[in-house]
């Protein structure tokens, strides 16, 4: 089958299973949003599926071969990351720091080619960050360095994009202006998968959603399948307001009661 398939995914840390049974797709061209409490599992589903931590059971198949198989460079040119938070320590420049997302198509201490230079510069000027490129990333706010992160991980070209809440820390207009992009990544081709958390974002940009509960898939599919008030009552124990307006759909959390 081709797409990114994960298969009955188990992770134990320090004695403790995180995940445990978890099974859903990302195929070519699709946003799969990733939602559900604190806790769920949802970034430990993420970390297993790019090898960070280790399965304690199930597969992760790229187009049917298991990813492990695939060598390190092999499997990050393949499928591409944006962590959630990106603490950034090196006093690097913005254009340095997307330039690192290249390294996968490098070998040690070769240049820069022409092809490189023009993912790193559509990259930032997608996420509208081209205009910070010779600035230091230790000195941006937090909005400007998670664009600078969501375009070094968009630099590398890969197949698969994975993103841990990557809206988390920006203002409004720059939260539609990612969540633009990642559709824009899937029209291309790019299958996407994204740990969000703002309900109404997931239902009117994800083509399909993954409801964690407790560790485990309390649902999948779309979001009428999976934003049913039972499933939400039972995840995040509250009922939801739902509503249209100028043709998009809605839904906020209120006290259960």
């Amino acid at each position: 089958m081709i797409g990114l398939e994960i298969n009955n995914l188990g992770v134990v840390l320090s004695g403790r299973e995180i995940v445990r049974g978890a099974s859903f797709t990302v195929k070519p061209g699709e946003i799969v949003g990733l939602i559900g409490p604190n806790g769920a599992g949802k970034s430990t589903v993420i970390k297993a599926i790019l090898g960070l931590v280790e399965k304690a059971s199930g597969d992760v198949l790229l187009s049917g071969v298991g990813t492990d198989e695939f060598e390190a460079k092999e499997r990050a040119r393949k499928i591409s990351y944006v962590p959630q938070g990106a603490p950034i320590h090196w006093p690097l420049t913005a254009e340095r720091t997307v330039a690192l997302g290249r390294t996968p198509h490098l070998n040690p201490w070769q240049d820069m080619r022409d092809e490189d230079q023009t993912a790193i510069r559509k990259a930032m000027k997608q996420t509208d960050c081209w205009h910070l490129k010779d600035r230091l990333v230790t000195n941006l706010s937090g909005g400007e360095r998670a664009r600078v992160m969501l375009a070094r991980t968009m630099a590398v070209g890969a197949e698969y994009m994975l993103a841990d809440e990557p809206t988390a820390s920006l203002d409004p207009f720059h939260q539609l202006q990612v969540m633009d992009i990642m559709k824009a990544q899937a029209k291309a081709g790019v299958g996407v998968l994204i740990v969000m958390h703002d309900l109404s974002l997931a239902l009117q940009t994800c083509d399909k959603l993954v409801l964690m509960h407790d560790g485990a898939v309390l649902a999948k599919g779309t979001a009428a399948e999976v934003l049913t008030d039972e499933n939400l009552k039972t995840a995040f124990g509250v009922a939801v307001t739902r509503w249209s307006e100028n043709g998009l759909e809605y839904i906020a959390p209120r006290a259960a009661g």
